[in-house]
């Protein structure tokens, strides 16, 4: 009997179609079990909103099923327990079809049925949210407090007198203050003076409606003064008899946002484009060109100044013009990609040339286009037609070919061969092949890749196969081959394969990767060679900089002019050395891929300044002006040692490369998605040849000027180093130079980090 008409057996006996309607649109599950615990009837249109499941996921099957395991035996007691009692009641887990569980509350009473059997019919209702709500109930005071710890906005409790009563640690971040500083005072001591207002009406409004406070933007004072921009979520709560208010505060002062777009190099672009052998177009949606790659001219004879501005079925040839058109409106409808595999274009000198596009619609900014890629296949399309128009034409040049070329039936027996070739590479005699299966002659290894091949193809093999075939001397010999289907003159259907004996390449391209392998092998001993030489010296030269430091700084009066000219060039010479050093290890862990980052949230503001405070000294001394155009306060996920050493590593570049009484300016921008660190001097600048080698390693600048006070030395590693390091945090280091004494603009771009 099918469980369809189980079902419905008890409204179908009663004709209580009405009843019926109010069970299949009840918003709780509604069973009927029988006394085998086996389910009978479901209103499924509830069980497939509330779990999930269908009439035929559950028909037939107990209320054990999809039970939390840990349920499974204090259900079935009271399953026992309420047919014996006539009723019952229970709360279990029960699974929903995709994997998570629900709380339900269960509550069943057992009837007759019209052929006397006793049954049960159970009401269902989902009290998911209400047991999660009593399971944070029990939750521990110190859970909540870890819980509000870690959010980043301010959870703030104050009384009706507006005196704080409680304040999360993240005041601190945002406002400066430490909970301890605010705890008892006024909330509206720190809220800006034209704003104390706005923020008290919505207070009172907030009491008397008993609404949420609701304050989207206004201005807290920041402990040293600075405005922070806030936005205010709370509600007014009575709890124990007393009244207060309850509010979370996010910091949103970066709210205005400057945007800029990433753009990628045109002249990239356009390389990438130009040295394509296909012709990239792109059509809007009423089929006019908008751009198309200069290859059109190699083509169809036409300049792409020619085409744009065009409707691209002008350059069809008439008779195919309807059939495109077809298909660039079903990509637009079905979202499928244009496939034209054969189509005639009118040349610029009125020669018919065979095409094959692919492409598909695409819509972007709100505008729809087409983007297609056209190939010429005129050459291919003429061997087709020749083939089919003169058999003997095509076997005199397959008896000439070079490759082996041969035709097999359904049975993969031959039935043709270009004799030349195939006595030639495999020393086989037409006769010797005839008739044979060429399976038999492929190596046991690839046979299974050549059948599946063999059977999937319709119309061709969509990439050429490699396989090792039988030498008539016994050897094997490795091939690449590739396949089409036809139809002979007496409409069978045959298979063309034309194979070329790639031998010597694979035995070449195994070298090559035997070759590879051990260059891999000698740079990894040469990177651990320099890391355990730089760890060797590391140790000594570490004595030699911390001594004549000691010397420089405790013992300068008792030593003479002379010898502390010398203790301070073998400090400085230390000093560089130990930099060498350190740039060296750097290296040596980018290339082993040992370079790890630690990222946390930082203030990127306040790391710049700190960053750059360490050298003001020496622009000072220098004579260098250093100005700040930054923001008040952005988080970005940074390794602040990595990044500090990018940092200092550009500032100090500007530093050396900047002459007495230049100028040297820091800004920090930001995007939806980036945030941009910028460092531009008024130094010796940069030529085109150097900005390509800059970030190399050992990519120095050659000394250019006879100024003195212009510093060289360094060891080329530097930017080598921080472009890795911007890298890593899934950033970029761009630079701009118009050339000598022009200055130079280094850019560090950072994905920002989300409010």
């Amino acid at each position: 009997m099918s469980k369809e008409p189980k079902q419905n057996e008890y409204f179908l006996k009663g004709k209580e179609e009405k009843y019926k309607l109010i069970l299949e649109n009840a918003n709780d599950l509604i069973t009927i079990i029988n006394e085998n615990f086996e389910r009978e009837y479901i209103n499924e249109k509830a069980y497939l909103d509330i779990l999930g499941y269908s009439n035929e996921d559950i028909i037939g099957k107990t209320p054990i099923t999809p039970l939390h395991p840990d349920d499974v035996k204090e259900a079935v007691k009271n399953l026992r327990k309420g047919f014996k009692k006539g009723v019952g009641r229970n709360e279990f887990r029960i699974k929903h079809k995709d994997g998570h569980y629900l709380w339900l509350e269960h509550k069943g009473k057992t009837f007759i049925d019209t052929d006397g059997k006793r049954k049960a019919i159970i009401i269902s209702r989902d009290i998911t949210n209400r047991k999660n709500s009593e399971q944070k109930l029990k939750e521990s005071e110190e859970k909540h407090r870890s819980l509000i710890n870690n959010l980043t906005d301010i959870i703030l409790e104050i009384d009706l007198k507006t005196k704080v009563t409680y304040v999360s640690p993240q005041c601190y971040n945002i406002m400066g203050y430490h909970p301890a500083e605010l705890i008892g005072k006024k909330a509206l001591k720190y809220i800006h003076s034209e704003d104390v207002l706005k923020i008290a009406e919505a207070m009172k409004e907030a009491f008397e409606t008993k609404e949420m406070i609701s304050v989207p933007r206004y201005r807290l004072l920041h402990k040293n003064g600075n405005i922070i921009f806030a936005s205010a979520i709370g509600k007014y709560v009575k709890a124990n008899a007393t009244e207060r208010f309850i509010v979370t505060i996010r910091d949103i002062t970066v709210r205005t946002k400057i945007e800029q777009r990433l753009t990628e190099s045109e002249e990239k672009y356009r390389s990438l484009i130009n040295n394509l052998t296909d012709v990239i177009l792109e059509l809007d949606i009423k089929g006019t060109l908008t751009y198309i790659s200069p290859q059109c001219s190699n083509i169809i004879g036409y300049n792409p100044s020619e085409l744009v501005g065009k409707s691209a079925l002008k350059f069809i040839h008439p008779e195919d013009v309807v059939n495109v058109a077809e298909l660039m409106r079903n990509a637009r409808d079905t979202k499928e990609l244009i496939n034209a595999p054969n189509f005639r274009l009118v040349h610029k000198n009125g020669d018919i040339i065979f095409a094959s596009a692919r492409g598909k619609h695409i819509i972007t900014n709100g505008m729809n286009r087409y983007i297609v890629t056209l190939r010429d296949i005129t050459d291919k399309t003429k061997i087709e037609k020749k083939l089919k128009e003169s058999e003997e034409k095509y076997r005199l040049i397959s008896e000439n070919a070079n490759d082996l070329i041969s035709i097999v039936n359904d049975e993969l027996e031959f039935e043709y061969v270009n004799k030349k070739p195939f006595l030639n590479i495999l020393g086989y005699n037409y006769d010797e092949l005839i008739g044979k299966k060429g399976i038999n002659f492929i190596h046991p290894d690839d046979g299974e890749k050549i059948m599946n091949q063999f059977i999937e193809s319709n119309k061709s093999f969509n990439d050429s196969i490699e396989a090792r075939v039988k030498h008539k001397l016994g050897h094997y010999i490795t091939t690449e081959t590739n396949g089409k289907v036809f139809l002979d003159r007496d409409g069978k259907q045959k298979f063309l394969f034309i194979a070329r004996d790639i031998t010597e390449r694979k035995k070449a391209e195994n070298l090559i990767i035997e070759e590879y392998k051990k260059m891999e092998e000698i740079s990894k001993i040469k990177t651990e060679l320099i890391m355990q030489a730089s760890h060797e010296i590391k140790t000594p030269l570490s004595s030699i900089y911390g001594a004549s430091q000691i010397l420089l700084q405790n013992f300068k009066e008792q030593l003479g002019q002379k010898p502390i000219e010398f203790i301070e060039m073998i400090y400085r010479g230390s000093q560089k050395l130990r930099q060498l050093i350190e740039n060296l290890l750097d290296v040596s862990q980018i290339e082993s891929g040992k370079l790890n980052l630690n990222p946390q949230e930082e203030n990127i503001v306040d790391f710049i300044r700190d960053c750059c405070s360490d050298l003001e000294y020496w622009a000072e001394k220098k004579n260098i002006k250093i100005e700040y155009e930054l923001l008040e306060e952005i988080f970005v996920k940074i390794d602040n040692v990595r990044m500090e050493q990018v940092i200092t590593n550009l500032l100090s570049n500007a530093l050396k490369f900047t002459p007495p009484r230049g100028n040297i300016y820091i800004k920090l921008d930001v995007s939806d998605q980036w945030v941009e660190i910028s460092v531009r001097d008024t130094g010796i600048g940069l030529s085109k040849k150097e900005i390509e080698s800059l970030f190399q390693k050992f990519g120095k600048i050659k000394r250019v000027t006879k100024d003195k006070d212009i510093e060289f030395e360094g060891s080329g590693l530097g930017l080598y180093i921080s472009k890795e390091i911007v890298e890593r945090h899934h950033g970029e280091i761009i630079v701009k130079s118009d050339g000598r004494n022009t200055g130079s603009t280094f850019t560090i771009r950072l994905p920002i980090s989300k409010e």
